[in-house]
């Protein structure tokens, strides 16, 4: 009977339960197909922020799974995780068709207002970029909202694409595992980088962000890869000759979206990206947490902040850090863990 009534006032008054951002973590294992846990999803319109995907293209799939956002049968998950875990050296064709087969499967399962991921979605120590790509393309498809924030793997990843090399430059082959094997399929003749320019140019470049925002009516959730605080947007804000406001949710808001449309008309549309990293380094690289601006209130509304990329710092009050604790899909050891994402509600 309790049970019922949670749920009578978790449909009816949505924002009266969960006004603000909220970290969801559940365990799961990458190996199993994941059991769906629907009770997290009240309506449409949340938004649900992942955590550092490591590169791992079958994390992104439990994950969606898991939270109710897809589905797909169980016999095409272990063919996907099949193909997943198999040695670069032994992909063949057939491996991709059972791949892509496997992918064909998903189905939305809930309509969301926003997945949004907060980085290391590519370049990074998982499988293989074109198994993520593939991913996330489907999503495209089906009509899922994905929105990428711009992290230090990511970079990676755009900077070898815009020279054309798909090689990474500032991370070793250890960290940027997952497009190796993408320049494997390569040389194997198995894809061709016109193939992953489409997927890029279509489906990851336009969504792509430097930061972004969750807003209502008295609070802002900010969300960048690295820890950041207000005075990282005001550096932004100069380097990208964009007038700093601040005296309301609205004029943050506004200032994040004239930040964004800077990244993407002068830098996303012309493959500038890799002149910038000096400009986007304290966004993607910083560990420092010691005098990080991030006042709970400010003015007259609060402001969250939520970041990924380091363990060093627990969640607390308005601060969401969705890298502690999150190794699940770092490695093959990492197999098993709790998926954690953020929750928060636009209004």
């Amino acid at each position: 009977m309790i049970k019922f009534l949670i749920s009578i006032v978790l449909v009816l008054s949505p924002n009266a339960v969960f006004c603000n951002p909220k970290i969801v973590s559940m365990d799961t294992s990458l190996s199993e197909y994941p059991s769906c846990s629907n009770r997290f999803f009240v309506d449409g319109a949340w938004e649900y922020t992942l955590p550092d995907l490591h590169g791992n293209a079958l994390k992104l799939l439990n994950a969606l799974i898991k939270a109710g956002v897809v589905k797909m049968p169980k016999y095409r998950y272990k063919q996907f995780l099949d193909c997943y875990f198999k040695d670069p050296l032994h992909v063949k064709k057939k491996t991709l068709s059972i791949l892509k087969n496997a992918i064909s499967s998903i189905k939305v399962a809930k309509k969301v207002g926003k997945i949004r991921f907060i980085g290391d979605e590519l370049c990074d120590r998982g499988s293989n970029d074109y198994y993520t790509l593939l991913v996330i393309k489907k999503l495209s498809q089906i009509g899922v909202n994905c929105e990428f924030v711009i992290s230090n793997h990511g970079f990676e990843f755009i900077q070898g694409y815009e020279n054309g090399t798909y090689t990474p430059i500032k991370l070793s082959t250890r960290y940027a595992n997952s497009v190796a094997s993408l320049s494997h399929l390569f040389s194997k003749k198995l894809i061709s980088p016109g193939q992953i320019n489409s997927i890029v140019n279509k489906c990851y470049k336009p969504k792509l962000k430097v930061l972004s925002y969750t807003p209502s009516k008295d609070q802002i959730t900010i969300y960048t890869h690295a820890p950041a605080g207000l005075q990282q947007i005001k550096d932004l804000c100069v380097d990208f000759n964009v007038q700093y406001k601040d005296d309301t949710v609205k004029d943050l808001s506004k200032t994040i979206d004239k930040i964004n449309n800077v990244f993407r008309e002068n830098y996303i549309k012309n493959n500038l990206v890799h002149t910038i990293q000096k400009k986007l380094n304290a966004i993607t690289w910083n560990r420092q947490y010691e005098g990080l601006e991030r006042p709970e209130n400010h003015k007259d509304y609060k402001i969250n902040f939520v970041h990924g990329h380091d363990s060093g710092e627990q969640s607390s009050r308005n601060i969401y850090n969705l890298e502690f604790d999150n190794r699940l899909g770092k490695s093959i050891e990492h197999g098993s863990g709790k998926i954690r994402f953020l929750r928060a509600r636009p209004n």
